[in-house]
């Protein structure tokens, strides 16, 4: 109708630029919101009620159907490298990027789940000694977007040499 219309969204938010005016009745710069003063929205927010002005009779649609990301994240193993030798305390640090969010990252060696991190940065710290010297363990990681996309990394082979970087049970002496 021509004047001022209060519109509103139901179900998930919809940006002010994808509201489809094909009767071309709505006045340039007026869709307002309203919290304690009156503010231009970006966003029109499920529940909450915005202005729009018309300078005509005519229709406006609100699209009600949210986009759904199928993209799936990017991830890589940043180290250790495939081919090294690690011991003690090895650090696995990941780089993972995604176009709306990540959600999770599981570290998996030998394909056994050891953690999930959910903050940056992204890594988990695997402790070797209880694996026998000379052994080959395959990391791999998969990354999880807020999506429920999901991507494996490449795995990576290390082997374990702990052997002069503990104390042998040959060196421990009663105290």
């Amino acid at each position: 109708l021509e004047g001022w219309n209060l519109i509103s969204v139901v179900s998930h938010p919809v940006s002010v630029d994808d509201i489809i005016d094909t009767d071309g009745i709505i006045v340039d710069g007026t869709v307002f919101g309203f919290s304690g003063g009156y503010y231009e929205p970006t966003i029109i927010e499920p529940g909450k009620g915005y202005w729009i002005r018309c300078f005509n009779n005519g229709e406006i649609t609100i699209p009600d159907i949210e986009e759904t990301d199928t993209t799936p994240p990017s991830v890589s193993i940043q180290s250790p490298v495939s081919g090294q030798t690690v011991h003690e305390l090895v650090t696995i640090e990941v780089s993972a990027q995604d176009n709306v969010g990540i959600d999770r990252v599981e570290f998996i060696i030998d394909d056994s789940l050891m953690f999930t991190d959910t903050e940056l940065p992204y890594q988990y710290d695997w402790y070797t000694s209880q694996y026998q010297d000379g052994s080959e363990h395959i990391i791999r990681v998969t990354v999880w977007d807020t999506s429920e996309n999901y991507t494996m990394s490449q795995p990576i082979l290390v082997t374990v040499n702990n052997v002069g970087y503990y104390p042998q049970v040959s060196e421990i002496n009663p105290i």
